[in-house]
């Protein structure tokens, strides 16, 4: 998951946003529009940027980032469901987003319903970013759901049980864009090894002290002690290619709600 530089775009009280160039069969013409409006109730489409909150939704703080392709955020669900949200996409190099927290706490629990959840991605659940007490940057995923691989990483051999889920722990090191810029850091994964397991439309439970007991123990960079980046339940599809055929043309949607 990269991170890119954030830019601003609050203007007279409404958001700017760049937009892709791109059709993805959508009833709004993209090739028409070079800046898009949208209120914090609307669609919008999402430019080859990273865009964070700079105004809550519903309550809470939201961030997504595309690389190539086509995509869209709305919280057209969120005047019922103020944790509600909804991405959709195509043909992408690289696409996450979600919805969540702007810090990090170790022992959160976050629910969610997934309500909608179709076409292609790599991951669907938590993630984020904290800092050990080795001094290292880890960025972490708890992954509910998956299509193929998933995220990539080297298994601990240490698996774990929370909310009645069963977790293997996977560590990647990685060097790249991050929170605090260009840099080596570690990639901490809880993958749960029956995603199909998460039911839609069905209550479900990440409880995150646990995982943060058992990357703390078995992580080799002591107890992730700094929690001072956002926490987020969102989504990701990456590695599209034009010659890649999954029968769908690499399109995907999710719509999910958190509290």
């Amino acid at each position: 998951m990269k991170k890119l530089k954030m830019f601003t775009f609050l203007l007279g009280g409404m958001l700017l946003v760049n937009c892709s160039t791109e059709d993805a069969d959508t009833s709004t013409s993209l090739e028409e529009l070079d800046v898009l409006k949208f209120s914090a109730t609307q669609a919008f489409f999402v430019g080859d940027d990273r865009t964070d909150a700079t105004t809550l939704n519903g309550g809470y703080w939201w961030t997504i980032y595309k690389e190539g392709g086509w995509g869209k955020l709305n919280f057209s669900g969120a005047q019922t469901y103020p944790g509600n949200f909804e991405i959709e996409y195509k043909n992408n190099q690289d696409i996450v987003g979600g919805k969540g927290w702007e810090f990090g706490q170790w022992n959160r629990v976050i629910n969610y319903n997934i309500g909608t959840l179709e076409g292609s991605y790599k991951f669907v659940g938590a993630y984020g970013w904290a800092k050990a007490t080795s001094g290292e940057l880890i960025e972490y995923y708890i992954v509910e759901k998956k299509k193929g691989d998933g995220i990539p990483g080297v298994n601990k051999n240490q698996d774990f049980t929370v909310n009645y889920k069963n977790y293997r722990f996977l560590i990647q090191d990685r060097e790249g864009p991050s929170v605090e810029g260009d840099k080596k850091f570690k990639q901490f994964i809880s993958e749960n090894k029956n995603p199909n397991s998460i039911e839609l439309n069905v209550n479900q439970r990440i409880s995150f002290q646990k995982h943060a007991e058992h990357w703390g123990t078995y992580g080799n960079e002591g107890s992730l002690n700094n929690w001072g980046w956002y926490q987020v339940f969102g989504i990701e599809s990456f590695n599209y290619t034009p010659s890649q055929n999954d029968g769908n043309g690499n399109w995907g949607k999710i719509n999910a709600t958190i509290w």
